[in-house]
């Protein structure tokens, strides 16, 4: 075999590596090696090298090892650190530790005393480079964390690849270095969308939200992953051997702290992490319980997967920090059933008097303690989820309706109310997979047109909302005028705090306001005006706000902070602009005028205010942010 032929099937055989298609690229390998008489010493070891490579990443690691061994003793004439390197991480997945040792050893030896003679010898440097991340990952194998930082730093100008970063990341990840583990990764983030979700990681490890867990050095195989994760599926040893990989237990994590993941979603996360994690599940879940930054939601689903764990016994109370105080919740397993409730059914009819009055809130007060107590009772759990319908809170409603759902599969009160959930979420194919659940055979009338309805409108791919959004859309302008007027009219004082302001707002308003300023907007109205009052009063999230205004904007606040704090509308309105045509739906549109955008923003408010014996409607900065932005501007 000619010198250009080798070549030729060597590269074949490398890019099928790269493509996974290992046993192409070992038939090929093999074919060269039966030729190692015609192609000379060095180019043995190569091939040697690749197909070593090849067991390693089958998890063959006597075979690789049989391969190399020959050229591993004390006189051997190979002087490749990738061959030594590619050893002691085989040897030390064997657990021979001292052998592993020797050879890495000899790698950096080799390394360190060929390298600056490369270009004398006509020889590229490049590929030397690229064995950096061999000599890291060896170290890496061996569990010495330590020594990969070292490597690191050591070698940090030659680094031509990704991953001596990402192992050095890795390393202080494994030592516990949260911190300085996501800034190394930083750079990375241009390589693929995962690095970012490493950090956010990290940084929860930092603020000891998360208890440690080990990373491997091995560059992420996502192919793999996907493949652990459909293997896993109804194998709970396979599932339990899933979730002791650092990466998998990443992603999961990951899913579990996603502010654009739904409930769902990070329920099924927190379920699988503690049902599968081992010890490591169990003190996440106990971890979590205590955590200001999970859901109420997602603790219950933790606080269930511990008693299926058996860390609590059925009926026990267990700790848990609720809305921000410590409280005590037990999980004890009820029958639900279909049947009138004597007791329960008073409850139900007070709480549809109370929607019917429109007091919406009174009636979920009314319900939701059964709901947290667990008792599903049918009646009182689908008329407390469309409740939460009615305030557009569809995640505490889907969930309920879903654990009637599965609870009651033949009966098709649940699953109509979720397909109509699905609807007005624009969800229409999950809509019609609901409604084709139902057997209308026996249905009287009015719940037939009901359904007829629903698959009418999600065949259509229409919410119930479109036609009171084109008759918005008919008479927006008038309209949308009219509905602002009214909240200009609210009262307030010339000294009325952000929250007095915030209450006068309607809801769209205050979500508008958490969307401009990144603030999660959080499920329940109160806690919403807590989380915007705690961001806006907060010195660097104001100034941040601040930052982002115009000129206009700018000199509005002045105007009225050199006036203490207000001043007439009118006389805003002269000096800065009126409010006419600003609209209504800010979520959707952004005022025009000075005042509106300020107003939008939380920052300023409008309202009638008692000046001078007189009402008068007044432009008034909320009087807790006065100090701090008197200092800023």
């Amino acid at each position: 075999m000619n010198p250009e032929q080798y070549e030729h099937l060597m590269e074949k055989a490398r890019k099928l590596m790269n493509e996974k298609k290992i046993d192409e690229a070992e038939k090929i390998l093999r074919k060269l090696l039966s030729e190692a008489e015609t192609i000379g010493e060095k180019e043995k070891v190569i091939v040697l090298n690749n197909l070593a490579s090849i067991a390693h990443l089958c998890g063959e690691y006597e075979q690789g090892l049989a391969l190399l061994e020959p050229y591993l003793q004390a006189d051997t004439p190979v002087n490749s650190p990738y061959t030594f390197a590619l050893a002691a991480q085989m040897y030390a997945r064997l657990d021979r530790r001292d052998e592993a040792e020797r050879c890495l050893n000899r790698a950096v030896k080799i390394f360190d005393k060929k390298f600056p003679h490369l270009r004398k010898q006509d020889q590229d440097p490049q590929s030397w480079y690229e064995y950096t991340v061999q000599l890291m990952r060896a170290a890496g194998a061996l569990g010495d964390h330590r020594r990969v930082i070292d490597l690191y730093k050591k070698y940090e100008r030659y680094h031509v690849s990704w991953e001596n970063r990402y192992g050095a990341g890795i390393a202080c990840f494994n030592l516990k270095r949260y911190k300085q583990a996501a800034s190394i990764w930083d750079p990375l983030n241009r390589i693929g969308n995962f690095i970012i979700p490493m950090q956010r990681v990290a940084f929860l490890m930092e603020r000891d939200v998360i208890p440690h867990f080990a990373l491997s050095y091995e560059p992420p195989d996502w192919d793999e992953i996907e493949e652990k994760f459909r293997e896993a599926v109804d194998d709970r040893e396979k599932q339990e051997e899933a979730l002791q990989t650092g990466l998998i237990r990443m992603v999961m994590l990951d899913t579990l702290f996603d502010e654009q993941r739904e409930e769902k979603e990070k329920k099924n996360a927190i379920q699988l992490l503690v049902s599968f994690g081992g010890e490591w599940g169990k003190e996440l879940a106990r971890g979590l319980l205590e955590s200001a930054l999970v859901s109420k939601e997602v603790k219950m689903s933790a606080v269930f997967a511990l008693v299926e764990r058996g860390a609590y016994k059925e009926g026990e109370e267990v700790p848990v920090l609720i809305d921000g105080k410590e409280t005590v919740v037990k999980v004890e397993k009820k029958e639900i059933s279909m049947e009138p409730d004597q007791e329960l059914d008073p409850i139900c009819d007070r709480a549809l008097a109370l929607r019917d009055e429109g007091k919406i809130d009174e009636a979920i007060a009314l319900l939701e303690p059964l709901y947290q107590r667990g008792n599903f009772y049918p009646r009182a759990m689908i008329t407390l989820a469309n409740l939460y319908r009615n305030k557009k809170e569809w995640e505490p409603a889907r969930e309920i309706l879903e654990i009637l759902a599965d609870s009651f599969p033949d009966e098709p009160v649940a699953i109509v109310n979720l397909a109509g959930l699905c609807l007005e979420r624009g969800a229409f194919d999950q809509a019609l997979q609901y409604i084709d659940r139902v057997d209308t055979t026996d249905l009287h009338e009015e719940f037939k047109k009901k359904v007829d309805y629903i698959r009418s409108m999600a065949e259509q791919r229409l919410t119930p909302g479109d036609a009171m959004e084109r008759l918005k859309n008919l008479y927006k302008g008038e309209l949308e005028e009219d509905l602002r007027s009214e909240i200009e009219e609210k009262k307030i004082t010339p000294e009325s705090t952000l929250s007095r302001g915030l209450r006068n707002m309607p809801n769209e308003w205050l979500l508008n306001i958490c969307e401009l300023h990144g603030i999660d907007p959080r499920q329940r109205r109160p806690q919403r005006e807590k989380a915007i009052i705690s961001h806006l009063t907060d010195p660097a999230h104001l100034k941040e706000a601040v930052q982002k205004l115009n000129s206009s904007e700018r000199e509005m606040f002045a105007y009225l902070l050199g006036r203490d704090g207000w001043a007439p509308l009118s006389a805003v309105s002269r000096k800065f602009g009126k409010m006419e045509d600003d609209g209504f739906y800010w979520d959707d549109e952004e005022p025009h005028s000075t005042t509106g955008k300020l107003w939008s923003k939380g920052l300023v408010m409008v309202g009638k205010a008692i000046v001078n014996n007189r009402q008068v409607k007044i432009a008034a900065v909320p009087a807790d942010l006065r100090p701090l932005l008197e200092q800023m501007l």
